[in-house]
């Protein structure tokens, strides 16, 4: 289609004759057009958020969780038809499931790591084995996760997520520093980035904040740690198992 330029001026001259009509024509195609894009860049990021949290759980990751008995007569009458989580099962898993990393944590003591603010949550503290960081899909901001050598020796250090290490050792670099458990100094080695507070974890009906958690060995955990008062909970807090991925011909039978 082709215009006269008489035809462009008529129309340039019935728009300076609406002011207002064209004013709110050009609002309505400006909100229209930017809700669009506002909708297309909600769903996209709702999509990347949904891809991180299904990476952080693991589409691959089978966690066992133990219960602590809420009264002694509980804790007996589950006794009598299981021994409760143990490192032996953690060996009964090895030997007869091939190709998975284990993980097991014990219960863990409330830890006392005196915050500069006391109105901040104390954060909480976890024994685990390095496998923990693969399983869980932890990423750091700084330093590195404690190897297995650290774990061997019971190596006196530990690794902050977000939260314990912005309350305990503020906004600057965290690693060589040290914080006090109980009566213990640990070395800072790594810290972790934020994590997704949708991936945090239901135990026994609390929900556990993932930023604000300390990680040391669990071997450290075990020899400097442990809570011999806690008489009504399994050895063992939990095992957390990462199996390898199916492999093509099984996911893809012929027919």
């Amino acid at each position: 289609m082709i215009f006269a330029p008489s035809d462009i001026g008529q129309a340039l001259a019935n728009l300076r004759a609406q002011k207002t009509r064209t004013l709110l024509t050009a609002l309505g195609i400006v909100f229209g057009v930017g809700s669009v894009i506002g909708m297309l860049a909600i769903g996209a990021g709702a999509r990347e958020e949904s891809l991180r949290f299904i990476e952080q759980l693991g589409v691959r990751n089978v966690l066992v969780e133990s219960r602590s008995a809420a009264s002694q007569e509980e804790f007996q009458q589950r006794r009598r038809s299981s021994p409760g989580l143990s490192e032996r099962d953690v060996r009964i898993l090895s030997a007869n499931i091939e190709a998975l990393e284990t993980l097991f944590r014990p219960p863990y003591p409330p830890p006392r790591l005196r915050p500069p603010q006391p109105s901040r949550d104390i954060p909480e503290m976890y024994g685990v084995r390095p496998a923990y960081a693969i399983i869980h899909s932890l990423h750091l901001a700084e330093g590195a996760f404690f190897d297995d050598a650290d774990d061997a020796a019971s190596s006196k250090v530990c690794v902050l997520a977000r939260a314990p290490k912005i309350n305990l050792l503020g906004y600057g670099a965290a690693r060589g520093k040290f914080v006090k458990v109980n009566d213990v100094w640990l070395e800072v080695v790594g810290v972790l980035t934020e994590q997704l507070m949708a991936g945090a974890q239901n135990t026994g009906g609390a929900m556990q904040d993932l930023n604000n958690i300390v990680y040391i060995p669990l071997n450290t955990f075990q020899y400097r740690f442990w809570d011999q008062s806690e008489d009504m909970k399994d050895d063992l807090d939990g095992i957390d198992l990462r199996l390898r991925p199916m492999p093509t011909a099984l996911k893809s039978p012929k027919w």
